[in-house]
């Protein structure tokens, strides 16, 4: 509106109520942008796992996939170790069923297959070149999981290569050869190893890895539930893996 008051005009102008200014915003894009922010805040960093410097127990989940003359298998396994030899393997099938427990104590061992009450008992040399071509102790075993190669080296007589950067990227003796096709970063621990030896091919894919927690000590002590049947490994070989 403009007002004339003699020689001066002034001018007004009527402001508009509830202007909106910018773009408008519906719906939609509010709950894209919700969703957003809960996708962020849910989202975890990967794992980083670093070993301490002085490693006595060890427990890990894993996934087996082995192939050999025997045919083709695939498992689960949780495993327990007690540095420098004691370890047990626990096997399930993919609906989470125990297949087999399997305890090795330096050069010994004992398989026990549950729906069969059987267990067989020996040199663990048997067992370890049934899955990797040839004998992998448990010490071995142990030092490859908790990327403790320094000590692998001196103690198993491996020659280990490594990239630019140090980490470690295959190791080898008497015809056995591991490479480590991931890791944890930024430490040694491995996360993918494959194992190869002549027609044997295993690849291990660590799933959870925990160094030094309390667990119930009798879990290395083999024990079988009584009335089990002995067999000699001819009629256990392969079925405590299947």
């Amino acid at each position: 509106m403009i007002k004339s008051t003699g020689s001066v005009i002034v001018k007004r102008e009527r402001r508009g109520r509830g202007k909106r200014i910018g773009p408008k915003v519906g719906p939609g894009w509010l709950l894209l942008l919700l969703f957003s922010f809960i996708a962020a805040a849910c989202r975890t960093a990967p794992p980083v796992i670093v070993p301490p410097d002085s490693i006595e127990r060890l427990e890990a989940e894993a996934s087996f996939q082995l192939s050999g003359p025997e045919g083709n298998f695939r498992f689960r396994g949780r495993l327990y170790g007690a540095f420098p030899d004691k370890l047990r393997l626990e096997l399930f099938d993919p609906l989470g069923r125990l297949q087999s427990i399997v305890w090795i104590d330096s050069g010994t061992a004992l398989v026990y297959v549950p729906r069969e009450k059987t267990f067989w008992s020996g040199d663990s040399r048997v067992i370890t070149s049934e899955v990797f071509g040839q004998e992998l102790n448990s010490r071995e075993l142990s030092l490859v999981l908790s990327g403790r190669w320094a000590e692998l080296e001196v103690a198993g007589g491996w020659a280990l290569e490594f990239d630019r950067s140090s980490q470690i990227m295959t190791g080898q003796r008497d015809g056995l050869r591991f490479e480590v096709k991931e890791r944890y970063a930024p430490g040694p621990v491995p996360k993918i190893i494959f194992f190869v030896c002549g027609e044997y091919r295993v690849k291990v894919r660590l799933q959870k890895i925990a160094f030094n927690r309390n667990f119930n000590f009798s879990l290395l002590d083999p024990s079988i539930p009584v009335g089990t049947r002995r067999v000699e490994w001819a009629e256990i070989a392969g079925r405590w893996k299947s």
